[in-house]
């Protein structure tokens, strides 16, 4: 789904905050103007809605339910509460992936203005799934479950013949308030961390039966087995309170410093070789993005 560029950026108001010498980490700020929030509503909860919705067919599909969406699944829906009566801290989480997405898509991170993003990964937050299960057949208290583990979100850009040439990697966090807790680990994970979820996309939209997503399994599969792309990091960072001190949260130079035992050093974002296959030289490109 791609909302309407002209309400989002009426909506949020982009600022491209800093980067380092050599253009190799950027900074960019989405700064929200709540006198437009309310045109953007629905067309946001819509998006919302959309990138729920695979999680959802899978379940109704699993249970022996049609794709009908004019059938009435009743009180024995398996999606019945899913995800509007998870954890708020879950859906907070939930949210700051489907934001990481938005970025992607509508403000061209590295200067990128063709990313996609073929499916989300909601799917295979099995404990969530299983909680819902289980209020649903005995009720009792929502209750905060571990995150989904793997990769937050992918974006990718493809050339004219329909290869991969471009993978964006997201750590997303989102919080209501602040916490520099939250920025570290979204800073360490995308510094450290392989991209795991090729497959798991490749599951998704094997289920979908049509051309386009055959495409798409088919330029996934190459770039997993070839590696022969470019890897862009992005940490978004969507939270509810304003820092005071400085203009952003996010370090507007550099990533993000680690601390550990009392020695401070920066996190290099890298790419874990795989020896037996050959792999482009990938640039050390990063961008924090914050609202």
């Amino acid at each position: 789904m791609i909302m309407d560029r002209k309400k989002l950026s009426n909506w949020l108001r982009h600022t491209l905050v800093g980067t380092n010498s050599d253009n190799s980490y950027r900074h960019c700020l989405l700064k929200e103007n709540l006198a437009q929030r309310s045109e953007i509503t629905e067309e946001l909860r819509q998006y919302v809605q959309e990138a729920h919705e695979d999680a959802r067919r899978h379940l109704r599909e699993l249970a022996g339910y049609t794709l009908n969406p004019f059938e009435d699944y009743g009180a024995d829906d398996p999606a019945k509460g899913y995800p509007e009566t998870l954890h708020i801290i879950t859906l907070q989480g939930y949210f700051g992936e489907i934001f990481a997405a938005i970025i992607a898509q509508h403000f061209s991170p590295f200067e990128v203005n063709n990313w996609e993003v073929p499916a989300f990964l909601f799917r295979f937050h099995v404990v969530e799934l299983q909680h819902i299960e289980a209020i649903n057949q005995i009720g009792g208290e929502v209750k905060r479950r571990p995150g989904r583990t793997g990769d937050d979100f992918l974006a990718f850009q493809r050339d004219g013949s329909g290869k991969i040439v471009r993978v964006l990697y997201g750590e997303a966090k989102c919080t209501a308030d602040h916490d520099t807790e939250m920025i570290a680990e979204a800073y360490k994970k995308a510094g450290e961390s392989p991209i795991v979820d090729f497959l798991r996309i490749i599951d998704i939209l094997r289920e979908k039966n049509d051309p386009s997503a055959e495409q798409w399994i088919d330029a996934i599969r190459r770039a997993r087995y070839d590696a022969q792309y470019e890897r862009y990091d992005l940490v978004s960072y969507v939270c509810g309170r304003h820092p005071k001190r400085n203009s952003v949260w996010l370090p507007t130079k550099k990533p993000h410093v680690i601390d550990d035992n009392n020695i401070s050093r920066h996190r290099v974002l890298k790419v874990p070789i795989r020896k037996e296959k050959p792999r482009s030289v990938r640039p050390l490109n990063s961008m924090g993005w914050s609202i």
